[in-house]
């Protein structure tokens, strides 16, 4: 639609459309309005047509000139059309394959999390997963997005892609994918991220890439390749003794390289050249090429130059009369150094400075022949969000592979980042002729199923790999021959040895290992003082065991009487095995023990806490308030010590902002007092944002306490909530989170020291006795760090509280010796004996526990006896196993729950009871525990019948199955004994694993539990 703002009709009008936009092009301008009368209007009779690019960015405006004409004159009008359309930008990725992160040798599905910044809702999005990693292939490239509202974020769960790691990528490798989105409406999208191969710590190398070249910085000190930064300045300008290199780029898309002679032959990926190619945006070629690259990629790049040295590829020119890029041959160290001095950074501004040492092969020998490769950096900054930020590493004479150190600002593990003062050195080692290894490992104890997080490591060599959730492991090892050890602290090690690595070829070795640990505990609850006498008292913990759970049981005592009671426990959560139980309330001024124990499946026992009940967790029931703060108010709380280096999430008090990951929250909505708005934070995102916004970033930051004045308590415990996540961004669960006591304001001790994460407000509670003195200097610090390359680091702290017990209380434990059973002694007759000991208190004695091991006391999870016990104690023997190493322990408790124990000093045998013969059988059916155990390739197992009966004893799986009857039929009553040789009723060999054996007799059945090991 025309008007006529003239005074005056205008006849024969026409306009023409045209474009000059990128992202716009006219299929159809010209169009007649025919006569326009004087202030009127009129329609073109046909519409003018455009195409905007499948690829146009969401909200941008594609400018149009139209050109009128008529009789009385010629007119052109600027027109702008926004560009509607859904937008994408990358937040996370998940690897759905063994252990949760991509590691060599692993195939697996990927998920990844993108969020609409476009300025219309996408209905659907087509996706196409991409990889620029040689090692990394994509075996299923097609994924799917649903609907996305602006600034919405969703997945690709529904259609995962699916990738391959080869077994030789480099542990730490960066890989960089590319995704392709076509939307419903036809909009095209393509987004970048990378996502880190393995893990290797920052002080190892970077490498190997499939030549052998590796990247060693500055600060992989343990390795005799490590560069020591030495600045050597070249700029004549700076008192440097170089020459200017004739580069003419001084802004925009002015970007030059220029080729140059080399002063000696270099040799580069196994090939010399004499030429080298030097552009002023950061990079160097070897051989001769014109390309200019300015916008820096990954590598390797298709589009780049073969042959490529990056120290800094980005947008670089050089500013008028500041630096440039020179270059001089230091004949006396026999190297060629090439400095860019000062050039200015097109986007986010900054100066760059950073230089590459090209040394002489034939004065410094090399494994392979290929020329050193050091590269130092004066003064650098990463300020290029908008195109890759900065580009660092080698890329190969095809452009196929290389060594890729940054990109996007990510780095790998294995690299620490580009600052002033940082050098890194690139050689090519000679790579080892290698095969593979690959196993599986199972738990023997239970039916060899798979044993996950086992290490395998190789000796002689230093290669380590990890058993997955199936048990299996995969990695590349030197040709050679080696010892194959297989350990865990839950297993008995084993080794293979003399086993054989032969080139290109695969070698197996599996293993079959023996639970030798009882069941771990975790997140158990450390209850602090209360005034509460009502209760119940909730207590929880978390119990897991290889070979499966056959009992846990909690137990409490009380100051107030009673003696030793057993809590009644409920799953609570059979994910993670927590049991939940519930301590009566009690009486102002008690005091309250409480432990727990548990059997695994194979009857090995573990105390909760170690040491219980002696060392069993306690508190008091009265005002044991010694100090707190709910944050709502700073107070003496302060943020930042010396040593803190984050540049940004610095600790700060507020109403928290939560931040979300597809629901999920990355920072806290609210805090954590009920009734309260402020918590300490690190950084405070702004309202929708994104994860990383202000996260803490670059180092460091700690948040201190006052100081605390505690002279005179006793079982202080500190307790407090807190927010902790890593396990987001580029690098993920590469961070540490800290949390320190102490108690000369000099000496730090841990409280914390964790890398794992925790998206929500988490109760920790720790007593302090034995970590620190009770003095009037007691802080606290909480320290958050981004360490790492690229992790999100959120942090949060809420809800402080000190309690503690004042006065003067008994402080002397128990004294006690056990005198009987004797060291050495044998019990087999039949006879009950007793155990007996002397005990001493100043104040008198509340209660006595006798326990009970099998294992020589490496674990005591029977209980013989507990109460107001007196010496000699009669058990009852028949309820506990045999052994040959039994042993038996008594802990004494005073009427303020003060403990002292003692041990016998040897162990005894107890077979008890067995029958005696004819003339005086057995009162009752006994099964003993059969010998050896775990056996292989037989066992005896001795049982006794009160008379004669019918009598079955038959060998069972866990599954209830009949794997073998050793005795069916009439017994006469005393002692009889069977031997089983590890064989099924049709004469096969079993497998090995765990096995039940059940006695029947006169409708009783008794049963215990053996191990078959191969």
């Amino acid at each position: 639609m025309l008007h006529n703002f003239g005074a005056s009709a205008a006849t024969g009008v026409t306009a023409v459309l045209t474009s000059d936009d990128p992202w716009a092009s006219v299929v159809s301008g010209a169009a007649s309005f025919g006569t326009i009368a004087a202030g009127g209007n009129a329609a073109a009779d046909a519409p003018f047509t455009v195409l905007l690019a499948p690829g146009a960015p969401a909200a941008h405006k594609c400018q149009f000139d139209l050109a009128i004409n008529s009789a009385a004159g010629s007119w052109t009008s600027l027109l702008e059309l926004t560009v509607n359309a859904g937008g994408f930008a990358y937040l996370s990725h998940v690897f759905g394959g063994p252990g949760g992160s991509l590691d060599p040798g692993e195939t697996g599905t990927m998920t990844v999390t993108l969020r609409n910044t476009g300025n219309v809702g996408v209905t659907a999005a087509a996706a196409t997963l991409l990889s620029s990693s040689p090692w990394v292939d994509v075996t299923d490239d097609q994924g799917a997005y649903g609907p996305l509202a602006v600034n919405a974020t969703g997945s690709n769960a529904g259609n995962t892609f699916a990738v391959s790691v080869t077994a030789d990528c480099f542990r730490g490798h960066l890989a960089t994918f590319q995704i392709a989105l076509l939307t419903a409406t036809g909009a095209r999208d393509t987004i970048e991220f990378t996502a880190p191969v393995g893990t290797a710590t920052a002080n190892q190398p970077l490498g190997p890439d499939a030549h052998g070249y590796y990247a060693f910085d500055n600060t992989d000190t343990a390795y005799p390749y490590h560069p020591t930064y030495d600045w050597i300045e070249i700029d004549p300008t700076l008192g440097g003794s170089g020459t200017a290199i004739p580069l003419t780029d001084y802004g925009w898309e002015q970007d030059d390289t220029e080729i140059l002679t080399l002063p000696f032959a270099f040799t580069y990926y196994g090939e010399e050249f004499d030429k080298i190619s030097v552009c002023s945006n950061g990079w160097l070629a070897m051989g001769a090429t014109s390309l200019r690259n300015y916008r820096n990629w990954t590598l390797p790049c298709p589009g780049s130059p073969d042959a490529m040295i990056c120290a800094f590829w980005d947008n670089l020119y050089v500013e008028s009369g500041v630096g440039g890029v020179f270059w001089w041959h230091d004949t006396a160290n026999h190297r060629l150094v090439i400095e860019w001095s000062r050039l200015r950074n097109d986007s986010g501004g900054g100066n760059e400075t950073f230089e590459v040492i090209l040394y002489d092969p034939a004065h410094h020998d090399t494994d392979t022949g290929d020329g050193i490769i050091e590269v130092q950096y004066n003064a650098v900054s990463q300020v290029d969000g908008t195109n890759g930020y900065a580009t660092a590493g080698l890329q190969d004479l095809d452009h196929t592979g290389g060594l890729l150190y940054t990109y996007w600002n990510a780095y790998p593990a294995a690299a620490a980042s580009l600052t002033a003062g940082r050098a890194i050195r690139y050689e090519a080692l000679a790579v080892l002729p290698s095969g593979m290894l690959q196993g599986t490992v199972t738990n023997a104890s239970a039916g060899d199923t798979p044993a996950k997080d086992v290490q395998i490591t190789v000796l002689d060599n230093g290669r380590a790999f990890t058993s997955s959730t199936l048990g299996a492991y995969l990695g590349s090892v030197p040709v050679g021959t080696y010892d194959i050890v297989a350990s865990h602290p839950s297993f008995a090690p084993d080794t293979t040895r003399n086993v054989v690595i032969l080139e290109d070829q695969i070698t197996t070795v599996d293993f079959s290992l023996t639970d030798v640990a009882g069941p771990v505990f975790a997140n158990t609850t450390v209850l602090t003082g209360t005034t509460d006498t009502a209760g119940p008292y909730v207590v929880e913990t978390e119990v897991y065991d290889y070979s499966g759970l056959e009992e846990i049981l909690g137990w409490y005592l009380t100051s107030a009487g009673g003696g030793l009671q057993q809590l009644d426990l409920t799953l609570v959560d059979a994910a993670t095995g927590r049991y939940r139980g519930e301590i009566p309330g009690q009486p102002l001024g008690s005091r309250v023990r409480y432990w727990f124990s548990a059997l695994d499946g194979i009857g090995l026992g573990t105390l909760e806490p170690a040491g219980a009940p002696a060392a069993a967790t306690s508190f008091w029931v009265e005002n044991t308030l010694i100090a707190g703060s709910d944050m709502e108010s700073a107070g003496s709380w302060t943020a930042g010590m010396a040593g803190d280096n984050a540049t940004a999430g610095i600790w700060t008090l507020v109403d928290p902002n939560g931040i979300y990951i597809n629901d999920s929250p990355v920072t806290p909505e609210d805090d954590h007092t009920p009734s309260g708005t402020m918590c300490w934070i690190t950084g405070q995102d702004a309202v929708g944002g994104a994860q990383g916004g202000a996260d803490v970033d670059g180092g460091t930051t700690t948040l201190l306490s006052p100081v605390y004045n505690l002279t005179g308590y006793n079982d202080v415990t500190v307790t407090y909530f807190r927010w902790y996540t890593n396990e987001t961004g580029l690098n993920p669960n590469s961070d540490t989170w800290i949390t320190q006591v102490t108690d000369d304001g000099t000496n730090w001790v841990d409280l914390e020291n964790t890398m794992t994460s925790d998206r929500t407000w988490l109760e920790v509670s720790v007593p302090l006795a034995g970590l620190i003195d009770m003095t009037a200097n007691v802080r606290f610090r909480f320290i958050a760090s981004d360490l790492g390359s690229g992790s999100v680091i959120e942090a949060g702290v809420d809800d402080f509280t000190l309690n503690g017990h004042q006065g003067v209380v008994d402080q002397l434990a128990p004294t006690v010796t056990v005198t009987g059973p004797a060291p050495g002694s044998v019990h087999n007759d039949g006879q009950p004996f007793a155990v007996t000991w002397t005990p001493y208190d100043e104040t008198g004695l509340y209660a006595t526990v006798v326990l009970y091991s099998t294992d020589g006391g490496a674990t005591w999870p029977y209980v013989l006896g507990a109460g107001a016990l007196t010496s000699p104690l009669s058990p009852n023997w028949e309820s506990v196993p045999f052994s040959d190493t039994a042993l038996v322990k008594v802990v004494c408790f005073d009427t303020t729950l003060n403990s002292g124990q003692d041990a016998m000093n040897g162990t005894f045998v107890l077979d008890f009871p067995t029958g005696t013969g004819d003339d005086d059988l057995p009162s009752r059916l006994a099964l003993a525990q059969n010998r050896p155990n775990p056996f292989n390739p037989s066992t005896e197992i001795r049982f006794t019948v009160p008379r004669t009966s019918d009598v079955s004893l038959k060998v069972y799986d866990l599954a209830g199955r009949v794997v073998r009857t050793l005795v069916t039929g009439e017994l006469a009553g005393g002692e009889h004994t069977a031997v089983w040789h590890g064989e099924d009723d049709a004469g096969e060999r079993a497998p090995s694993g765990l096995y039940v054996y059940r006695l029947t007799a006169d409708g009783t059945t008794v049963a215990r539990k053996m191990m078959l090991l191969k």
